[in-house]
């Protein structure tokens, strides 16, 4: 997105913003208490907290954005870690030899646990383990996919938000893919979040990640639409690829 780009401090003191706080502190609070904490989700509500609490405050800069690129980019990395895990996780798994295959017929019949493998495994034998790994491999190439598409242009974006309030660009970058994802996200979150619940808490926390994903995709075209401006100083734009 081309343009010169004034940050000011109303924009992360709209009601807007505030409801997208509140809406990931909830899901990441449910989450807990339903004994299955995000470590991510708990990190990117601090980080909102801060940036509203310091938007806050009529002297001083807004806080919280080093912290919250610095989130992202830890999300980028441990994404690819368990991408790369994953597929060599389901290519073993593909490639499982004989000799697994009798293990777990083993543990099927000691272990109440495995009594699925046990009645599963003697009719597909190692073809089991083949289609196993091949729904894991597709899972982690799509996780891949995302994270390239829309992690690391969030990263971007934010990363830009840091640098407009540091004064050293006048763009916002990556500003319409991250508004398009988040929507995309949030309205298949919202349609599978039954599916994807283990529980009612969990459910509730679903509907909380979905809400706030749509309402940043507004915050974002909001942001995007309103705040543009000439930049004062004649400086040239720094851009973010």
């Amino acid at each position: 997105m081309k343009g010169r780009f004034l940050l000011n401090k109303h924009l992360f003191r709209q009601s807007l913003f505030l409801a997208i706080t509140i809406l990931t502190s909830a899901a990441a609070l449910l989450r807990i208490l339903d004994f299955s904490p995000s470590l991510f989700g708990i990190l990117f509500s601090i980080a909102l907290w801060i940036i509203y609490i310091s938007s806050k405050k009529d002297a001083g800069d807004i806080e919280g954005l080093a912290f919250l690129c610095g989130v992202v980019k830890a999300l980028y990395i441990v994404v690819w870690v368990l991408v790369v895990l994953a597929a060599v996780i389901a290519l073993l798994l593909m490639f499982v030899p004989q000799s697994m295959y009798s293990v777990f017929m083993q543990y099927g019949s000691f272990y109440p646990y495995y009594s699925d493998f046990y009645t599963i495994l003697p009719a597909t034998g190692n073809t089991f383990f083949i289609w196993i790994g091949a729904a894991i491999l597709i899972l982690s190439a799509a996780a891949g996919v995302v994270n390239c598409l829309f992690v690391k242009k969030l990263y971007a974006m934010v990363r830009s938000l840091r640098s407009c309030i540091e004064g050293k660009s006048y763009s916002l970058v990556q500003a319409e893919p991250v508004r398009k994802w988040l929507l995309v996200l949030g309205i298949l979150l919202a349609c599978a979040f039954w599916a994807l619940s283990s529980g009612r808490i969990d459910a509730v926390a679903t509907v909380c990640s979905s809400v706030a994903m749509i309402l940043s995709s507004v915050w974002i075209g909001n942001l995007s639409e309103s705040s543009f401006d000439s930049d004062p100083y004649g400086k040239r734009s720094e851009w973010y690829s």
